[in-house]
């Protein structure tokens, strides 16, 4: 009787293992026009499905529309967003497994590692990419986990052409965060730079300013963070918002000379801790214009460059093209 039972629970293994996959019997022709139909989250579901589906779809490159790309990195998982918040695949750790959550199936791999996972599909997603993304984001919201995935998807951009996006936002702890990514990217109008928890925490931007990504980008913010950087570095720029530390007096200087020169210089500003020489405004601008705060007008609307505007209040300074 034991014998009998052990003969068919392996037939019955057998047959299960034996069932016909018809999806992959289908013609080419028809895979490939089924595949024009696939959202990205329907492609990344089919290529975990079997060895004969990822291969297919691997060489015929599907390329389904996505405009926006999100990469959220928590503690032990991991969030891939497309389009929307509701849009998203999460790799996450669930004891010795990982589980991978598309939409609201949830799919569990034994002996994976989470991040592998992650980094297996945007780097098949990446690979597609040929139009700029409208809007890339980087979180970071462990300090410490994810250096190793992030220096990974770093290498995973590297080793493409640099991937076309308009505007790129990171949430991040420092530059380090920044660095692995920002080079192999190349970022047409917006870059945003945001602490991921607190503010008031000092941004080292001497690597960042130096690459080409930062001076070739038109409009730049950085939030919840101190800058101690020269202000010239921001001279490139169309539109500029950004927090100093300590903002001195030959810092306006430098930005009303950088708005008599630059005709694509439409509106910096800048919050500050102190203004060094602030007692200077009137001996170097003479009276202000009107009684709401310090307003300055210089140079001509006639000429080809237009005249603009300073104001100065509290803790804050702005100039603007008019």
């Amino acid at each position: 009787m034991k014998k009998l039972r052990k003969a068919l629970r392996f037939i019955f293994r057998k047959k299960k293992k034996e069932k016909p996959n018809y999806l992959c019997e289908l013609p080419e022709v028809v895979m490939r026009e089924m595949l024009k139909h696939c959202d990205l989250e329907s492609i990344i579901n089919l290529r975990k499905t079997c060895r004969i589906l990822r291969d297919f779809i691997s060489e015929n490159k599907p390329d389904p529309p996505v405009s926006r790309l999100s990469v959220i990195l928590f503690n032990e998982s991991i969030m891939l967003s497309f389009h929307s918040s509701i849009s998203n695949i999460v790799y996450y750790k669930n004891g010795g497994h990982v589980e991978n959550k598309i939409r609201r199936r949830l799919k569990t791999f034994k002996k994976e590692n989470y991040q592998e996972l992650f980094l297996n599909d945007i780097g098949y997603i990446l690979s597609l990419k040929k139009v700029a993304l409208d809007r890339f984001v980087i979180v970071i919201e462990d300090q410490y986990e994810n250096d190793k995935t992030l220096k990974k998807l770093g290498v995973i951009l590297q080793n493409r052409s640099p991937l076309p996006v308009r505007h790129i936002r990171f949430e991040v702890f420092d530059s380090s965060h920044i660095m692995p990514i920002l080079p192999y990217i190349d970022c047409l109008e917006r870059i945003q730079i945001v602490h991921a928890t607190s503010c008031g925490i000092i941004l080292d931007l001497s690597k960042i300013s130096e690459l080409s990504q930062w001076k070739s980008a038109r409009q730049v913010e950085i939030s919840n963070f101190w800058l101690r950087t020269p202000i010239q570095v921001f001279s490139g720029f169309e539109r500029v918002f950004a927090t100093m530390e300590v903002l001195k007096i030959e810092d306006v200087l430098a930005v009303k000379e950088t708005f008599l020169n630059s005709p694509t210089a439409s509106l910096f500003q800048f919050e500050f801790g102190e203004f060094v020489g602030e007692h200077k405004l009137h001996e170097l601008f003479g009276p202000p214009m009107v009684n709401d705060g310090d307003n300055w007008k210089f140079g001509e609307t006639e000429k080809k460059n237009g005249g603009f505007t300073l104001k100065v209040c509290s803790e804050l300074i702005r100039f603007e093209r008019c």
